[in-house]
């Protein structure tokens, strides 16, 4: 009767090994995904912040031609 009790234990042991593993598995998928989502986000942060500064150095120039045409054309 033993002999079988232990049996029955051991698989227990390992079918739950196995839950467990996937359990580690997944988990580990779901962390890998959402340190690429996190990386991909800062580096769409540090894009805009590189690319801002343009964009104002931009519209200066822009507004800056439009007062030397407006210069040039009272004259």
């Amino acid at each position: 009767m033993k002999r079988y009790l232990y049996s029955f234990v051991y698989e227990l042991k390992c079918f739950l090994g196995v839950v467990v593993i996937l359990d580690l598995v997944i988990f580990g998928v779901v962390a890998f995904g959402g340190g690429v989502v996190a990386l991909i986000g800062f580096l769409v942060i540090i894009g805009r912040r590189i690319n801002e500064p343009n964009k104002e150095l931009q519209q200066k120039f822009e507004s800056l031609e439009n007062e030397v045409k407006s210069l040039k054309d009272k004259n």
